[in-house]
């Protein structure tokens, strides 16, 4: 919440935070953590229990919500939620909030996991077609706009 020092108007700055969720507790608790820290509201699965269970609705729903968008892309490709018309490409939870986030012109911040920090074996996508596909999400990530390559 911040006071829109022209109007006097409260303002809601609600940060998402998309990532899959178990191989990345630390993580989201730090960036939930950080946000917070700047007076903002942080948006994420964690605060959504409550709410109906379509995940795609769910997941898409907060990133509208938000102001801005920061996603942890680690080495799992995540929940894929069946929806023919919905997710045709049957793409992982975490892409198509990042797309809607692009979509919607949210700032984007992105946090790709490198290839020396510590994992789990568990924390290490097993599933080849997944890892294709997360592969190809990595890599479309860093290139968010054609000027905006990843550092």
């Amino acid at each position: 919440m911040a006071i829109d020092h022209e109007s006097g108007a409260r303002q809601y700055y609600g940060v998402m935070v998309s990532s899959t969720f178990t191989d990345l507790l630390k993580h989201r608790a730090a960036l939930i953590s950080a946000i917070l820290g700047q007076g903002l509201a942080p948006v994420a699965m964690e605060h959504d229990s409550a709410k109906p269970t379509d995940v795609i609705e769910s997941s898409l729903s907060m990133v509208r919500d938000a102001s801005a968008y920061i996603a942890v892309i680690s080495r799992r490709y995540g929940q894929v939620p069946p929806d023919s018309k919905r997710n045709p490409a049957t793409l992982s939870t975490t892409e198509l909030e990042f797309n809607e986030a692009l979509r919607l012109g949210r700032p984007i911040l992105l946090f790709i996991m490198g290839a020396e920090h510590f994992l789990r074996e568990a924390d290490i996508e097993s599933d080849p077609g997944k890892r294709d596909k997360l592969q190809n999400f990595r890599e479309r990530a860093k290139q968010i706009g054609p000027d905006s390559g990843v550092h």
